[in-house]
């Protein structure tokens, strides 16, 4: 049963989007901006008049009352539903409670939060129920989040492995700055962090400045995924010290963060920090790049005065 509620909410969320986008997306019958085919309503009352026949009805707020026939399924989010008419599939009601009156029919379910009213006479071929959609829709949002972190779990830990075997000087410049310079590293992160969201938009705005501002858009997931790898890394290192492999470092990181990410409030918190760090730490490796400095070298010897060579052996005449 579980299942089926399951299935019938992706169906729903599917046919709310497809009315939200829609041609006649807007509107309401009395104002002709409805379709033909479909009847699409943001907020007002709607009355299917009885020799009207259209493909689906979907109300976003307002109570809809159903004489004539829909061909498809009747969805409204915020009100009551009355079918006096026929329907050939479901009629659902987020918010409200669906009557069915005698003679009318439903070829599929109805389903309301409130409990459903069927009159003597009328016909429903599926099934009657008071449905919890709130639910329904916590279930869906839980499903969707456990899919969205396994797949960012599995890509951050394959970029991490691309990022120390095709840039590993990189990564090295970004641990020694981490290491070394960490209130630069933090100031320049969250410049980065917020920043770079910032001007891209502002260039949208500007006619010149569509072009870098999409490119800096679309740069910004990229980005932000290599700063998190990148503090991945450090955190590794912090546990896996040298000489050990670097590939353990990165497992022992990313572990670390990507469990942290399933504790409520503290994981977005955390990756927050991760990219804030990490995009510092490739920011401040690139400036001492750019400047000759190489980030792996050896520290410079002692400020000592240098030893004076021995003089010359004397001459024997």
């Amino acid at each position: 049963m579980r299942a089926r509620a399951a299935v019938l909410l992706v169906a729903i969320v599917g046919l709310v989007l497809v009315a939200l986008v829609a041609p006649a997306a807007a509107g309401s019958p009395d104002n002709d901006t409805a379709s033909p085919d479909r009847w699409i309503v943001l907020s007002g009352r709607v009355d299917l008049p009885e020799d009207t026949t259209v493909d689906y009805v979907f109300v976003l707020n307002g109570d809809t009352d159903i004489t004539g026939t829909v061909d498809g399924t009747v969805v409204v989010v915020n009100g009551d539903v009355r079918v006096s008419g026929d329907v050939q599939d479901n009629v659902l009601a987020f918010n409200g409670r669906i009557t069915v009156v005698g003679g009318a029919s439903v070829g599929g379910d109805v389903r309301s939060s409130d409990t459903p009213r069927i009159a003597d006479g009328a016909t429903v071929d599926g099934d009657v129920e008071r449905t919890n959609f709130a639910n329904l829709f916590q279930t869906l949002g839980a499903i969707v989040w456990i899919i969205w972190w396994v797949a960012v779990t599995v890509s951050t830990f394959v970029l991490g492995l691309l990022f120390l075997v095709l840039v590993p000087r990189a990564a090295r410049g970004a641990l020694v700055a981490a290491r070394t310079t960490v209130g630069p590293v933090i100031g320049w992160g969250v410049a980065a962090t917020l920043g770079l969201p910032i001007v891209a938009v502002f260039l949208l705005f500007t006619v010149l400045g569509i072009p870098l501002g999409l490119v800096g858009l679309l740069a910004i997931a990229p980005l932000f995924a290599l700063g998190y790898v990148t503090a991945m890394y450090f955190l590794g290192r912090t546990m896996i010290r040298e000489p050990k492999s670097p590939f353990l470092a990165l497992l022992v990181g990313w572990a670390i963060l990507r469990v942290a990410e399933l504790v409520p409030f503290l994981g977005p918190l955390v990756t927050f920090a991760a990219v804030v760090y990490g995009l510092g730490s490739l920011t401040v490796a690139a400036w001492r790049a750019g400047r000759g400095r190489s980030s792996d070298a050896a520290p410079p010897a002692s400020s000592a005065p240098p030893i004076s060579p021995p003089p010359p052996a004397p001459q024997v005449g």
